[in-house]
Formats: C-alpha cells, structure tokens, sequence
C-alpha cells in the first residue's frame, strides 16, 4: 500500500516507523529508508542487518510529507495493534524499534522481503508479471493524470 497508494520506494517502505506518522493531519513523514551502509564491512554489523541499516535518503528532496490516503491510515492502526500484541506477548525477544513493516519479533524487514508475497498475488489474480518499481511509477503517472501539485503543503 505504501508503494502503490503513496509512491515509497521499497527501502523507504522498510524504513518508515510508527513515529513518522502525523495521526492529526494524516501525514507520512518520509525521512529514512533501510539499506547498506556506504564503504560498511560485513563483520561490523550483526548477522542479517548489514542491509537493514537506517540510511539517509537518496536526495534533498527525497525527505518529504505526503498525505496518507484514508485506506491506508487505516491499515496503519491496525498493524498497529498487531505490533503492539507483538511487543507484549513476546517481551524478551521483542525489538522495539518502531517500525511498521516488521517481523513478529519487531525486526526490520529486507528490502526483497515483500517481493516474494507480491508476485504470489500477481499469480493468484491472473495479473501481468509487473516489476515492483512499476507500481511506483503508475503512482506517479496517475499524480499527473490528476494534475496533482507536487508543491502540495498540508494544511
């Protein structure tokens, strides 16, 4: 939802944290995304994070605030509850690092991690095989069809 409805990129998907959200004005503050650390060795992360890094984003621009699409806002608190259903029930493994895309156990998801269950659905619909990054660019195209003003400030 966050890459069809909202134009993330999959990293910044990773990346994004409960925090990030404005409940008052239903807004998604864009500012992180999960991947490897520049020139970062191997031996100097844990195993399975060098990828899962909190990283700054790819441009000036990239750091932005866009509306959250009421769908979306709610899928939002849900995930929510199942989080903190998560946190509660497994309190010692429990990583609570704030992220909304998360494992039961509050771990950062990888940036390939939401490819494998996309393209089940693409094959359970009888739908074309559709690169990930396309659904960002359909978000963009259907932005313009809409004369959306990317210089939109919320309110």
């Amino acid at each position: 939802m966050f890459n069809v409805l909202m134009g993330l990129q999959r990293s910044e998907t990773n990346g994004v944290k409960y925090s990030d959200v404005d409940y008052i004005n239903r807004a998604l503050n864009v500012e992180r995304r999960l991947g490897r650390v520049h020139n970062a060795a191997k031996e100097d992360f844990a195993p399975k994070t060098l990828t899962k890094q909190e990283v700054g984003l790819k441009t000036k621009s990239s750091y932005r605030e866009i509306p959250i699409p009421d769908y979306v806002f709610e899928a939002i608190l849900k995930e929510r509850q199942v989080y903190e259903k998560n946190r509660k029930r497994r309190k010692r493994e429990f990583q609570d690092l704030d992220y909304i895309c998360c494992s039961n156990l509050g771990r950062a998801r990888s940036k390939g991690f939401h490819c494998r269950y996309y393209k089940q659905l693409l094959t359970e619909n009888g739908l074309p095989d559709i690169r990930w990054h396309d659904l960002r660019s359909t978000y963009c195209t259907l932005l313009l069809k809409e004369s959306f003003n990317s210089n939109f400030a919320l309110e």
